[in-house]
This record gives structure tokens, sequence and C-alpha cells, in this order.
């Protein structure tokens, strides 16, 4: 069983304030969404599993489940997905892929891990 202390928080550089985690073995990867987006997800759910079905050997991430974390009046939702990378690769830079412009009067930040 996973424990809280066995996962590692990565560095988040969401909009939203996600927060993201890696299992030790860098097998699973595990991400806060808002509830907006879990909306999302339900709607391309079954186009999203036909992908997988026609291409196997897709290179999209593949998500293994949805779950909603209660705790007192906070509720959470965690998606925990497969690493696309293999574990002991080193990353040299990183690309925001969606494209979208900084907010006016701030800078977007370089990341390199």
């Amino acid at each position: 069983m996973l424990r809280p202390e066995d996962s590692f928080l990565l560095e988040s550089t969401a909009r939203s304030g996600s927060m993201f985690y890696h299992t030790p073995d860098h097998k699973y990867l595990f991400k806060t969404i808002l509830h907006p987006e879990v909306s999302v997800m339900m709607t391309i759910l079954r186009s999203y599993h036909q992908h997988f079905i026609s291409y196997p050997r897709s290179f999209l991430v593949r998500i293994f489940g949805l779950f909603r974390y209660t705790y007192g009046a906070t509720k959470i939702w965690i998606l925990i997905m497969g690493n696309t990378f293999p574990p002991l690769i080193e990353l040299k830079e990183m690309y925001d892929l969606k494209g979208r412009e900084p907010k006016p009067g701030k800078k977007e930040k370089k990341k390199n891990s």
C-alpha cells in the first residue's frame, strides 16, 4: 500500500494550483484536479478508451483512475496516470504544450528539471 510518506511532491507550475506527486519508482503520477476538469474527463472517457483500443501503442498518457478524496468539508479529485518517461531519464527542458500566454504583468518562469 502506498503511504503519503512514500510519494514525492513535484513542483507545481500550474495556474490552477494542482499538485503533482509520483511514486518512489516513478511509475505512476498523481495529480490533483478541479471539479470542472473532472466534468471534461467524464465527457471524453468513451473516446479516450476507444482511442487505446484502436491504437494500443499510443503515446498518450494512460489514465488508470480518478478518485475523490473527502477530508472534512474539503473534496479533492485525484487523477492517477502512468509515467510516460522511463524512471531514470533526466529531463533537461519542459514545455507547456497548451501554448497559453502568460497573464498580463507576469513573466513565464522557465523550468529546468
